[in-house]
């Protein structure tokens, strides 16, 4: 037997600032095994928040004068998730064990939502700023250096 994470089985309940959801995954490579639990909290977690689903249930029956009637029901189901944009999410547990030759994830995802959201937005934009400008400043740097080594040494 396997120990699933109590997490896994019920994800903790999702409040005004975040939503919780819990993927799974196995493989004999570990670091897939925990790639595609990610992938499929990930997909969960899209479904969730921009999932669209469309349904459609066709339901007949006949009788021919009192003998048996034939009762038949189709459903088709259409799922569609589109352009789903997943900043902040966070891992915010997981845990992996051996099964078959293989390795299991499980991850447990937090998702912030409302004002929790636009907060780690914001802050995911101010800390790429950060690292653009930190970048620029280094590559201005660079280009000086190539310069002075490039000059001939009559120049100087």
């Amino acid at each position: 037997t396997i120990d699933i994470p109590s997490w896994y089985i019920k994800a903790p309940a999702s409040d005004e600032n975040y939503v919780f959801v819990a993927g799974t995954a196995i493989s004999n490579d570990l670091s897939m095994s925990n790639t595609k639990a990610v992938l499929d909290a990930q997909v969960k977690l899209a479904d969730k928040i921009n999932g669209i689903i469309n349904a459609l249930v066709k339901s007949s029956k006949t009788d021919s004068q009192g003998s048996v009637g034939i009762d038949a029901t189709t459903v088709a189901v259409k799922k569609v998730i589109v352009d789903t944009s997943l900043t902040g999410m966070h891992i915010e547990d997981s845990k992996i064990m051996e099964e078959n030759r293989g390795y299991r994830t499980f991850v447990l995802v937090r998702y912030p939502i409302g004002d929790a959201n636009r907060i780690a937005v914001e802050k995911l934009k101010l800390d790429l700023k950060s690292h653009i400008d930190s970048f620029n400043s280094g590559q201005t740097e660079l280009d000086k250096e190539i310069e002075l080594r490039r000059k001939p040494k009559d120049q100087e």
